[in-house]
């Protein structure tokens, strides 16, 4: 199936809540994804282009003897003692791969001004995720979680397991209708908590939030992660956070409580514009730090478009 823009807007939601039927229907999308690309992997340990997933293990093929541009860290001492010729050990790529996905449905994600909701839009980019990993034969798993619990799917490489992460997301994305404040707070740090006693070494990690409550602690933990896997950031945002319209008095409510906002004064649109960018520079400043990719995902983007933007080949 050839991707066309028609088949891209068609397959992608609209509005304020996740259609269980399109998550999975994405999986027509998410075959043209060309994500987790294998063909820039080498079999042997040397030379050319690294794997494009630095976690990726690497197991035992064969020795064979030295030649030029081998990395002698890989050279059979015992074998070439014996031979009076050195050789080295040839290793090949570990083709298994789990791909985690830790997904945010907590309150402040269920907003947007335009096209959909960034609970919607963290869900269906995840769905794509999912099933471009399913489709590459990989082991697809991870966690969805709002503010009073999270659950988790285990990697397995089988469409039952997409399917329950998709449930998972349609069911999540629900609870946001629900209009009961929760007394519990689970947050950012919490599901980094959990996720760092589930990833195997190896993993490919998708994160995708609005990183609102992003601490020093998250980022330390985040470091601990990162040392035996891939981690990539998909901070999810929407127009109107970045900037208000001058539009007088504007009032808002979270379905309990009820706020006015005066937008005609420049003073105000100004201070919530800087808010923003600095929340933006700050989270780019930790990422950087930690070598972690991260995109930008607006309500309003194509999330095929910015996917591969992040896998640029």
């Amino acid at each position: 199936m050839q991707v066309t823009h028609r088949l891209i807007d068609d397959l992608l939601a609209k509005g304020p809540q996740t259609d269980i039927n399109q998550l999975i229907g994405i999986r027509h999308l998410a075959s043209q994804v060309n994500l987790f690309n294998r063909n820039r992997s080498r079999s042997i340990q040397s030379g050319g282009h690294r794997s494009l997933f630095r976690g990726r293990g690497m197991e035992f093929d064969e020795v064979r003897v030295y030649q030029a541009g081998d990395d002698i860290r890989s050279i059979d001492w015992r074998v070439t003692a014996r031979s009076s010729r050195p050789h080295t050990k040839v290793f090949k790529e570990e083709k298994e791969r789990p791909v985690l996905l830790a997904v945010d449905q907590r309150p402040p994600m269920f907003f947007g001004s335009r096209v959909t909701y960034k609970s919607v839009m963290a869900a269906q980019t995840a769905a794509l995720l999912a099933w471009s990993g399913l489709s590459h034969n990989d082991k697809v798993g991870g966690i969805v979680f709002n503010e009073s619990e999270h659950k988790e799917v285990k990697p397995r490489r089988s469409k039952h397991a997409v399917l329950q992460l998709i449930q998972t997301l349609s069911a999540f994305n629900q609870m946001l209708f629900d209009q009961q404040t929760s007394a519990s707070n689970f947050t950012f740090t919490d599901m980094l908590e959990r996720l760092r006693h589930i990833a195997k070494p190896g993993s490919a990690i998708f994160l995708l939030s609005d990183f609102h409550d992003f601490d020093d602690n998250a980022a330390r933990l985040l470091h601990l992660i990162r040392r035996h896997t891939d981690i990539y950031a998909l901070v999810v945002a929407d127009p109107m956070e970045e900037s208000l319209p001058n539009q007088g008095v504007l009032s808002f409510t979270d379905g309990n409580s009820r706020v006015s906002l005066n937008t005609g004064k420049h003073s105000t649109r100004e201070h919530y514009q800087q808010h923003f960018k600095n929340h933006q520079e700050s989270l780019k400043q930790a990422f950087d730090q930690l070598a972690i990719p991260h995109r930008l995902l607006w309500t309003t983007d194509n999330p095929w478009q910015t996917l591969k933007s992040l896998f640029p080949y």
